[in-house]
């Protein structure tokens, strides 16, 4: 679904796979044996920022840092899954546990790890929701502010270094343009590019269907969304239906092929979130970085995004779009 919606297809046939292109992955645990992203990981760059290990631990299929690097980068091996970029390099840098829950001092010393490392990309798919006046009891309006500050200044240094950060917009269903005392890092840091997503309903009943409806649960809003991306969404009437769809021999729940399939801990797994809609932009961002024989700046990768997205919703800049979703072809093709 999210390849077919962002025409990746269309930009491996042109060639572009994102080769030479290195990709930080900063999230949980990673499946570093998983068969789709082996072939593309860079052992000796990738490091765990936790001290647990950069291996995922749990016994569980769904492993988020292995979903998400497979959606940029899972290779082209004829089997399982294909990401947008398959063949870029992924430094993999463990900065949640596998619970998804993290430091602030290991995300930024993970930032700052992966710029001085000649990495052209970095994908932050997570986030925290803030009042920018406080929490009583939890912490200062002041806090909040040097918070934020310290965020911006290791993600200005890394953007002066020459590498892109793309991070997701969050899962609140919150409209930015009217709370203005909220705030969600990264993705809302200045030089942070925030993807928002989008899906179909029912598409595996109906191929022809609209792929990029915006999510029920994404953060939207003009003056924090850059671009969108597929990150799957939900058909709750085609769920509640219990309707049975076939894929590859087996009979799935229809509305689960509506969601983003990619690399999970030793398997696959369907997911939904703008978690999954970033690492499409990164992916297209990969192919951008790939076909201008690498080290953009990251101002002219955001305007390339730009110049190909495909500008849905109201024209221009909009609240669920942004700037239009991502295109890999378009990308390739200006």
């Amino acid at each position: 679904m999210g390849h077919d919606a962002i025409d990746a297809t269309e930009a491996w046939n042109a060639g572009y796979r994102g080769k030479g292109v290195r990709v930080a992955v900063l999230d949980t645990g990673f499946d570093l044996k998983h068969p789709d992203l082996l072939p593309n990981i860079n052992l000796d760059l990738s490091m765990d920022f936790t001290g647990e290990g950069l291996q995922y631990t749990l016994d569980d299929v769904f492993s988020h840092g292995s979903h998400t690097a497979g959606t940029i980068a899972a290779a082209d091996n004829g089997f399982g899954t294909i990401g947008v970029a398959p063949e870029a390099e992924l430094v993999l840098l463990k900065v949640l546990n596998d619970e998804g829950i993290g430091a602030t001092f290991d995300i930024l010393n993970a930032i700052i790890y992966a710029a001085v490392n000649e990495v052209d990309l970095i994908n932050m798919s997570f986030g925290s929701v803030g009042k920018r006046r406080g929490e009583p009891g939890f912490y200062t309006a002041r806090e909040v502010a040097e918070l934020v500050s310290l965020y911006t200044r290791v993600t200005n240094f890394a953007y002066q270094q020459g590498t892109t950060m793309i991070a997701s917009a969050g899962n609140e269903a919150t409209n930015y343009n009217h709370t203005a005392d909220l705030g969600h890092v990264p993705s809302q840091l200045p030089n942070v590019i925030s993807i928002s997503a989008t899906g179909p309903n029912g598409w595996v009943l109906n191929p022809n269907t609209n792929l990029d409806l915006p999510a029920f649960y994404t953060n939207y809003g003009t003056k924090v969304i850059d671009f969108a991306a597929p990150g799957g969404t939900v058909d709750f009437d085609l769920e509640a239906s219990g309707t049975l769809a076939t894929l590859a021999g087996l009979e799935v729940p229809a509305y689960v092929l509506d969601f983003v399939f990619s690399t999970g801990n030793q398997d696959y797994y369907w997911s939904i979130g703008t978690s999954m809609a970033a690492p499409h932009a990164v992916g297209v961002a990969a192919l951008i970085i790939g076909k201008n024989g690498g080290s953009m700046h990251p101002a002219q990768v955001k305007a390339a995004l730009k110049a190909s997205a495909d500008d849905l919703g109201k024209p221009g800049k909009d609240d669920f779009y942004g700037s239009g979703r991502v295109n890999a072809f378009r990308a390739v093709s200006n």
